[in-house]
């Protein structure tokens, strides 16, 4: 009797197994791909340490997520924007360094054959580029929530340097790391008034264009 029953619980295996279809199949892998990705954004929330990796040479020093009035691009328009600055004391390739809004770094905006030197920062604004000014300024082709952000830094070989938990914050606020590497909700507008900063990013050469040209004017 005992054989009888092993011999009929093996045949009922054989034919689940059977009846495993291919939409079963998809939806497995589909949850194993969603498990892994948990996975590397846990370890890459660990390897980060709350939003700020000391060992990477190019940081994110300042987000702001709801930009009114407070800094405006090279053509007069407001966008919100992420400036990173180079706290090493060499100079930095930026060549395959890519900045984007998930840890999986989907979609991520690269940076650009450019050469960051030791204290300079980069504006980099978070919004499609205007028709007409691609290449002037840097445009990471996504949008920042006002309502609380992730935004994730990698290297040139692909590994992640940091890993920032915007918190939410008010319009013409900016989220700033501090020279203790911490990191705080702070008025940009009183910052600019009390001139601690500028109103708009640093002169960039890349940014000069022709605007306009009239061959005769009669």
């Amino acid at each position: 009797m005992k054989s009888n029953h092993t011999h009929k619980k093996r045949n009922s295996w054989r034919r689940a197994g059977r009846s495993f279809t291919t939409g079963d199949w998809l939806r497995l892998s589909a949850l194993l791909a969603a498990i892994a990705a948990l996975v590397w954004a846990g370890v890459a929330f660990v390897a980060a340490d709350g939003g700020r990796e000391e060992a990477s040479p190019v940081v994110i020093d300042r987000v702001m997520t709801s930009n009114p009035s407070a800094c405006y691009s090279v053509h007069g328009e407001y966008y919100d924007w992420v400036e990173l600055r180079n706290i090493s004391g060499e100079t930095v390739s930026l060549s395959g360094w890519r900045l984007g809004d998930t840890v999986d770094q989907r979609g991520a905006f690269e940076l650009g054959n450019t050469a960051l030197p030791p204290g300079e920062r980069m504006i980099v604004y978070c919004a499609k580029a205007p028709e007409g000014f691609e290449g002037s300024e840097r445009f990471s082709g996504f949008k920042l929530s006002a309502n609380g952000e992730v935004l994730a830094l990698s290297d040139g070989q692909r590994r992640l340097r940091q890993v920032l938990e915007v918190p939410s914050m008010a319009a013409a606020q900016v989220y700033q790391r501090g020279d203790d590497g911490e990191y705080r909700v702070v008025n940009f507008t009183a910052m600019a008034e009390a001139g601690a900063v500028e109103l708009r990013p640093p002169f960039n050469p890349d940014s000069v264009f022709i605007s306009e040209l009239m061959a005769s004017n009669h």
